[in-house]
């Protein structure tokens, strides 16, 4: 019965590990974990809503997170191409 309220009370823009796993390709935790401890990522952080509880991650820090991610790899695609190296052939 309790948990029932709980996910009641629990506002919809926030997703548990399993949802965020299955958003990224059916992930492991493990993948998510790592991700959440390398700033170079920069994978958003999850909330608990009470101390040792659950960890769940707020939608729109994941979808800015995507868009950066987006932004990131467009960027890379229209950098200008480098010089040839030795030994490459044209």
């Amino acid at each position: 019965m309790a948990r029932s309220n709980l996910t009641v009370l629990l506002p919809v823009k926030y997703v548990d590990k399993r949802r965020v796993r299955a958003r990224y390709g059916d992930v492991s935790d493990m993948t998510i974990d790592r991700w959440v401890r390398n700033p170079e990522v920069g994978f958003p952080a999850p909330v608990q809503f009470c101390p040792g509880g659950k960890s769940y991650w707020d939608i729109a820090k994941l979808d800015a997170f995507d868009e950066e991610r987006a932004a990131q790899l467009r960027q890379r695609k229209l950098m200008p191409l480098r010089h040839n190296q030795p030994g490459d052939v044209r």
